[in-house]
Parts: structure tokens; C-alpha cells; sequence
């Protein structure tokens, strides 16, 4: 009898070794430096369910050269059922916290610019800045560049109708059944 070792508990088991390891090799090198910033978004995935995207920026110095380089390390995809500020920063706390990563050294948030993640009282970047005052808040550059495009775009019909017809289509290929 042969061995097989292509099963979906075994991949998956398989995948998830590596991404620990991945992990492992991460946080290690975060004991090297001590202030970051962190990138947090959200994004559907294919079963249409919110998913938190955290990436960790630092910078590191490189041996050889004496150089300094910004490094940016994916985390962590952490499921986002819940949309306010509060529930949110709740989310990245307890993620860093579950890495043993402490916000004390966070110098930069960075997320989109929703009223939930920007919002100067309840937003996300807020609560952590009442508990963090040295993380300090950017906004994303390319979300607010994404804005001003819809709202140019809104002022031409003959946009708004391609857009529309793209929708659709993305929409019906979206819940079509995989041939």
C-alpha cells in the first residue's frame, strides 16, 4: 500500500508548520528592534467574510552594509465580524497582545479612512491613542487617493455606468458555481 500525503488535514497541516515557523522567525526579529508601526485593513475574503490584515513595519540595521532598512512583515489575518472603533481597537490589541508584542512601542498606526479606524473620538486610532499616545495616526495615502477618484467619477455619467456594468459583472462570475 502506498503513503499518501496529499490530504486536506495533512496540507493544511503542512501549511500551518510553515506559517509558524515563518511567525517564529518574525517575532524573533522583533526582539532586535523595539519601536514599529502597524498596518491594519479589512478585506473580504472569497466567502465574503471581513478579514483584518496586520502588518508590522520596523526598521532594521543591516550588517554588512550598516544600512537601514524598513521591513514590513505580514502577521496575521484575524476574522472582523464587529465594525466600531472600539470593537476594532479591541482586535488589535488583543492580537499584539497574543504575540507578546507591546503597544507601548507602537510609533505609527496606519490604517483606511473610515469614520470607524480614523474617527478623532471613536475611532480605532483614537482609543489606542488615549492608552498609546506615541502611536501616532496616518492615514492611508492610497485610500484617501481612492476617495478622491469616486468622487471625481460621480460627476461623469458615462463612468458611473461603466462602473456600474463592471459590478455586475464582477457580481455574477462572484456567485457563479467554479467550472
Amino acid at each position: 500500500m502506498q503513503a499518501h500525503y496529499l490530504s486536506n488535514d495533512i496540507q493544511n497541516e503542512f501549511i500551518q508548520c510553515c506559517a509558524d515557523k515563518v511567525t517564529d522567525v518574525i517575532l524573533d526579529k522583533r526582539e532586535k528592534w523595539k519601536y514599529f508601526s502597524m498596518i491594519v485593513d479589512a478585506t473580504p475574503d472569497t466567502a465574503h467574510i471581513e478579514q483584518n490584515v496586520f502588518i508590522l513595519r520596523y526598521v532594521l540595521q543591516d550588517k554588512l552594509t550598516g544600512k537601514y532598512e524598513v521591513k514590513e512583515r505580514f502577521l496575521e489575518f484575524v476574522d472582523c465580524n464587529k465594525k466600531t472603533g472600539e470593537d476594532i481597537a479591541n482586535i488589535i490589541t488583543s492580537t499584539l497582545q497574543n504575540y507578546k508584542i507591546p503597544l507601548m512601542c507602537c510609533r505609527g498606526q496606519g490604517y483606511d479612512n473610515g469614520s470607524n479606524m480614523e474617527g478623532s473620538v471613536k475611532g480605532a486610532q483614537a482609543r489606542i491613542l488615549q492608552h498609546y499616545p506615541l502611536a501616532t495616526y496616518s492615514p492611508c495615502a492610497c485610500h484617501s487617493l481612492n476617495l478622491c477618484g469616486a468622487q471625481a467619477a460621480e460627476c461623469c455619467p458615462q463612468v458611473i455606468t461603466f462602473f456600474g456594468i463592471v459590478q455586475k459583472l464582477n457580481n455574477i462570475f462572484s456567485s457563479s458555481s467554479q467550472r
